[in-house]
Formats: C-alpha cells, sequence, structure tokens
C-alpha cells in the first residue's frame, strides 16, 4: 500500500551574481549541498526570511536587504511505499557582493562550523556527484531572472543522491 504525504516548504535563495549561497552536509556518505529552508513558526513569512537573514550573515545583515517571491515549485517524489506532494514556496535575495557569513551558522542541517560556502554556477553545471538531478535543475534555473513556476516528477531510489527526474514541466 502506497502512503500519500503532503508537505509545504519555504526555500530561500541567495544569489550574488554567478554564485549561490548553500548549506554543506554529508548525507548517506556523500557530500552534498542544499538550500535554506524557513521555518514557520507563527505564518509570518517575513519574519522568519528576516530572522534566516539575521542567523546567516549576522554582523553583514542590512535590513535593506530585498527578498523577493520567487515562485512556486510542485514537487511529487515517489519512493517505496510513498508518493510525496511536496508545495515549494521560493523566496530569492540578489546580493550585489557574495557577503561574508556567520562561519558558525547553525540549522536543522547544518551541525559543524564552516558548513556554508559561496558555489559558483559553474560548479553546479559540471557537477553530477553532489546534486541530484531535479535540485541542479532548479539550481541554474535560479541564476536566471524568472520564477520557478514548475511541476516536477521524481523517482527516489534507495540513494538519496540518486533521484531521477522523471517530469518537468514549466508552469
Amino acid at each position: 500500500m502506497i502512503q500519500n504525504i503532503n508537505k509545504k516548504v519555504y526555500l530561500l535563495y541567495i544569489v550574488s551574481g554567478e554564485k549561490i549561497l548553500l548549506r554543506k552536509n554529508i548525507h548517506q556518505n556523500i557530500n552534498t549541498f542544499d538550500v535554506f529552508n524557513l521555518h514557520m513558526e507563527n505564518e509570518d513569512i517575513q519574519k522568519s526570511i528576516k530572522q534566516k537573514l539575521k542567523d546567516i550573515f549576522s554582523n553583514n545583515y542590512n535590513d535593506s536587504f530585498k527578498v523577493v517571491d520567487f515562485g512556486k515549485i510542485f514537487s511529487n517524489i515517489k519512493k517505496d511505499g510513498y508518493n510525496v506532494n511536496i508545495e515549494i514556496e521560493a523566496f530569492k535575495l540578489n546580493l550585489s557582493e557574495s557577503l561574508h557569513f556567520n562561519t558558525s551558522y547553525r540549522d536543522d542541517l547544518v551541525s559543524e562550523d564552516n558548513n556554508l560556502e559561496w558555489i559558483d554556477k559553474n560548479f553546479i553545471l559540471v557537477n553530477n556527484e553532489n546534486f541530484r538531478e531535479g535540485d541542479k535543475k532548479v539550481l541554474l534555473r535560479v541564476f536566471e531572472n524568472r520564477k520557478l513556476n514548475i511541476k516536477m516528477e521524481e523517482l527516489q531510489p534507495e540513494k538519496w543522491i540518486e533521484a531521477k527526474l522523471l517530469k518537468w514541466e514549466d508552469l
């Protein structure tokens, strides 16, 4: 029997020119990179974004940072016994320069110092070892100046990194 799971997720993309700030993590013995999750504790997305940016940039945080709504991704992930539907609301911060970040930043994924990194677009483009196929396609799209109004479907084998993109549709 297939169990259906529905989730809503909020993501923050932080971009400076041809670089994006990502979290580094080891998942199933593979070095991976991921964007920032926003946790909604009080349903105030702007407050959550502001707090996340303060946590990431500490002394370099600036109240004039302009975060924009960057669209939605409707993701369906099929895995053994599960059908996971994720509605993702995306937000994007464009910075004129790659700011220094808080090297002791921590969250649900980052538990050690120095686990944030400005990653170059070309590294994402040529790297197939540290990014899932669908995630890589989304990250490359973030560098374009159009919202992420996407519907995608993935098949998730046992190894997370080996997820296969089955369907990609611009809405």
